[in-house]
């Protein structure tokens, strides 16, 4: 009778093949054969057995068979694999941790494992053809921080194992979100504008660029705090973007409005005393818009009142302009101009070769002479003679106090020096009738005109349309005066009139 006692091993690793059974025969004859179900063993030990049942049929040389069964066992589960939700990341990196071990009463031990480790991707369920950590090859707690991740984007995550028989198992599944990219943006300093001009486009330099991205990805515009006064201005963000992949992390700095320069335009010119009226309207202006001021050097020569210049006698003396500026204009390069206001009728024809300069008064103590404009060297006594006197003739005299006093000038033609003018009665009463008589023609005598000056050359009378023979009024005034008879052609006739 044959009899059989058995032994086995059961798979000590989830999914393993390490099982093993085996059968030992006593009675019967020998020798003996072996038939194992599920397994190509035939031998009394059957190996490499997979969880499940197993029949072993042993025959002796009789031909007399018996079975034995076995049931080879595994762990109910595999290793437990657990990831924890990370608490720590960044734009380009994570801290994971990893739970490899015993799955409940009769869990895998590990003892087949060789490997352990992380695996993720950016779609779900990652497996180890996609991106693996290898961790260790015995179960425990382990602690990883994966780098070289991209920011902004979502990862998901989960631990394997491998057996040494090449079971691959997985837990659980866990997901995150990096942190965005942190891009430094700094607005670049001494930026300006100067007051008035158009805003420019606000400059900066970016630096923190990841995966090839460059100034390319930025859109938007920085921006300043609203005002437009000459001051300083900080930088905002504005509305300056990098995409939803980075966060910006902006330096400001200061935009500076400067002061705007201003210059005044004058272009007017300030000469006085000869047939011109006694005042004039100022007209300088600044570019800026800015009111101008005005400063006369000696006020006895002239005086401003609202804008407007006014005689008071004549001489030399000079005009300031300005603009001082205001909180956005830096002052106005100042203009100097002169004022020269010409004494009239102080210069007549004596004879026909011969210049006289008046100075019945006694209040000029020396002169010099002038043709056409040009200084004429030696000629400083009271009177100048040439042959033939021909051209425009004109006085520069020194008066007792050192005043400098131009004379208007007379202009002789070298034809008409027969012809005069003359006054009765003369002398005259203030207010009284005066009569001025001239030797011209009504035709000689067209658009000229008649000037009565005092002697500090302020004009006292103007008379218009002029003919041979004029009635006036004398001045109210007592003193001397001067008439002067300028026709169309600039031939001046003066002679001296005294009121009583």
């Amino acid at each position: 009778v044959l009899k059989v006692t058995s032994t086995q091993k059961n798979v000590t690793c989830y999914n393993a093949d390490n099982g093993e059974a085996a059968v030992t025969i006593s009675g019967g004859i020998a020798p003996y054969s072996y038939k194992w179900s599920n397994s190509d063993s035939t031998s009394q030990t059957a190996q490499n057995l997979v969880k499940g049942d197993y029949v072993c049929t042993i025959t002796d040389s009789n031909n007399c068979s018996v079975t034995q069964n076995f049931t080879i066992t595994q762990p109910s589960s595999p290793i437990g694999l657990i990831t924890s939700i990370p608490t720590e990341f960044t734009a380009s990196s994570v801290t994971l941790n990893v739970n490899a071990s015993q799955n409940g009463i009769d869990g895998d031990l590990g003892e087949c494992t060789s490997e352990i480790g992380l695996v993720f991707a950016a779609v779900a369920n990652p497996k180890i053809t996609d991106s693996k950590i290898v961790l260790g090859s015995n179960p425990g707690t382990f602690t990883k921080t994966v780098e070289g991740l991209l920011g902004n984007k979502v990862y998901y995550v989960r631990a394997y194992s491998i057996g040494k028989f090449g079971y691959v198992n997985y837990g659980n599944e866990i997901s995150f979100t990096t942190q965005k990219n942190i891009l430094k943006v700094v607005a670049v300093s001494d930026q300006t504008k100067v007051y008035g001009n158009a805003e420019p486009k606000l400059t900066y330099q970016a630096t923190g660029f990841v995966n090839g991205d460059s100034n390319s990805i930025i859109t938007g515009l920085l921006s300043r705090t609203a005002g437009e006064n000459a001051g300083s201005y900080p930088i905002t963000l504005g509305t300056l973007s990098a995409g939803a992949n980075y966060t910006i992390d902006f330096k400001t700095s200061d935009f500076k409005i400067t002061k705007a320069n201003q210059v005044i335009e004058w272009n007017q010119e300030l000469d006085f005393g000869c047939n011109t009226t006694d005042q004039v309207q100022l007209t300088a202006s600044s570019d800026s818009g800015l009111p101008v001021s005005y400063v006369v050097e000696n006020s006895s020569i002239a005086a401003i009142q609202g804008g407007v210049l006014k005689i008071n006698r004549a001489g030399t003396t000079s005009i300031k302009v300005s603009q001082e500026g205001d909180q956005n204009h830096n002052p106005a390069v100042q203009i100097t101009k002169l004022i020269e206001v010409n004494q009239s009728g102080n210069i007549s024809q004596y004879w026909e070769d011969t210049l006289l300069f008046d100075n019945s008064t006694k209040n000029y103590s020396s002169f010099q002479w002038y043709k056409n404009g040009v200084l004429i060297p030696g000629a400083t006594s009271q009177y100048y003679s040439e042959k033939p006197l021909k051209g425009t003739y004109s006085v520069q005299a020194k008066d007792k106090d050192g005043n400098v006093i131009k004379f208007c000038p007379i202009t002789i033609d070298g034809q008409t020096f027969s012809k005069a003018i003359k006054l009765y009665p003369n002398p005259v009463r203030s207010l009284s009738e005066l009569t001025i008589e001239s030797d011209y023609s009504a035709e000689e005598l067209k658009d000229s005109r008649i000037n009565i000056f005092d002697l500090s050359g302020k004009l006292v009378t103007t008379i218009n349309n002029v003919s041979p023979k004029v009635v006036v009024t004398a001045p109210s005034s007592t003193g001397i005066y001067v008439v002067v008879l300028s026709l169309a052609n600039g031939q001046h006739k003066t002679i001296n009139l005294l009121v009583r």
